[in-house]
């Protein structure tokens, strides 16, 4: 009985062994899966879904599927487990396995795709390169510009824009080849008629302000009717100007005039071409302007004035005022100098330093005159014009 029993046991065992063998034979070893395969996997109604996957290990994200309202988020939309990937809220998705990244070819040097958000919609674009991507060309106008992380981002392998947001993109890993501006050179941008332009540089970086073409009811005011980025220009509001690198020689700075001597500080006050400004001070009594700020004259009755506490502007008007302390009038209040910029040129006038620093009195260019920018003064290089700024200069 014995025997029986173990003759029993012993076939039993042998038929276990002969099964578990077959199981093995029939399952496929699990292993990383060839170079580029991808699953998706949707959380669709924003429910949670659990996908399988033919690798063991864990995923990773490749490639979101689903709009910003439902971002992909590791450990809070998305996570791996081993064999599988679970989804929830709305996250849609392409995964891979995280061991075996698909082979990445670079780029063609300097190849671009365009991306664009028609009527304000969300898009996403898939980019022929791994990794993230550089805005190289604006193609919207001012009123949809293309913002980084607003209404314009990259991820590995795509792009996402919004909010009329459309450009031209590359990877930021194939810059351009760079030829340096040739010394000198300089291109033109105009806004005819008004409407916003985007001029292309050839050269890399940002831009300066050359010359202004446009007359000074179209000044060209950076921030406000110019800008410029990486590669491009963008003029508005009628500014037509000449532009180079900023890499080219700049003028001297004026530097900034000396704090009066009483200690008291001076107040701005800048008014729009449409817009009159009143500015409170803060002492009692009446002010006098001490510097002109804008490229539109500031005349005192005509597009400034004041009285007891408060200073107004107009015109366009911009300027910073101090106390009106009485001083008595200047020695030699009817000395003024003529200094013109030939060409464009950067032109150095005999300056009496014993009258003290020049003010402009009167622009006599179309070219804005603009202290800084386009005219200025110092001990070093006395009274100095550029970018075609013609003016007549008096003192304080």
């Amino acid at each position: 009985m014995s025997a029986s029993r173990n003759g029993l046991s012993i076939t039993a065992l042998l038929m276990l062994l002969c099964l578990a063998a077959s199981a093995h034979a029939q399952a496929p070893p699990m292993g990383p899966p060839p170079a580029g395969q991808t699953i998706r996997c949707e959380s669709v109604n924003n429910r949670q879904q659990t996908c399988r996957v033919p690798w063991t290990g864990d995923s990773r994200l490749i490639r979101q599927l689903s709009s910003t309202t439902s971002p992909c988020r590791e450990g809070v939309t998305w996570r791996s487990q081993r064999g599988q990937v679970w989804v929830t809220q709305g996250c849609r998705g392409e995964f891979g396995y995280v061991g075996a990244p698909p082979p990445v070819t670079p780029p063609i040097s300097w190849a671009t795709i365009r991306c664009e958000s028609n009527n304000n919609q969300y898009r996403i674009c898939p980019t022929p390169w791994q990794g993230h991507s550089r805005l190289v060309r604006q193609l919207s106008g001012s009123n949809s510009p293309c913002t980084e992380g607003t209404s314009w981002q990259s991820q590995q392998g795509q792009i996402f824009v919004n909010q009329g947001c459309r450009g031209e993109f590359a990877s930021i890993g194939a810059q351009p080849p760079v030829t340096p501006p040739i010394g000198g050179s300089t291109i033109r941008c105009e806004s005819n008629n008004n409407q916003h332009r985007i001029c292309p540089t050839p050269w890399q970086g940002h831009s300066r302000l050359v010359r202004q073409l446009s007359s000074a009811n179209a000044p060209c005011t950076e921030g406000t009717t110019w800008q410029s980025q990486q590669n491009q220009i963008f003029v508005d509001r009628g500014c037509r100007g000449e532009f180079e690198s900023v890499r080219a020689v700049t003028p001297p700075i004026a530097p900034p005039p000396p704090p009066p001597p009483s200690g008291q500080r001076p107040i701005q006050c800048q008014s729009s071409s449409t817009r009159n400004q009143q500015c409170a001070t803060p002492w009692p009594g009446r002010s006098r302007l001490v510097r002109q700020l804008t490229s539109h004259q500031c005349i005192e009755g005509v597009s400034w004035g004041t009285q007891p506490g408060q200073v107004w502007t107009s015109r366009g008007c911009g300027g910073e005022f101090l106390p009106d302390d009485g001083r008595p009038p200047h020695p030699n209040p009817g000395y003024s100098v003529t200094c013109a910029s030939a060409n464009n040129r950067l032109t150095t006038c005999n300056w009496n330093s014993r009258m003290g620093p020049p003010v402009l009195v009167e622009q006599l260019s179309s070219t804005a005159c603009i202290e800084g920018q386009s005219w200025g003064y110092d001990q070093l290089h006395g009274l100095w014009v550029n970018n075609g700024c013609r003016a007549r200069f008096g003192v304080q």
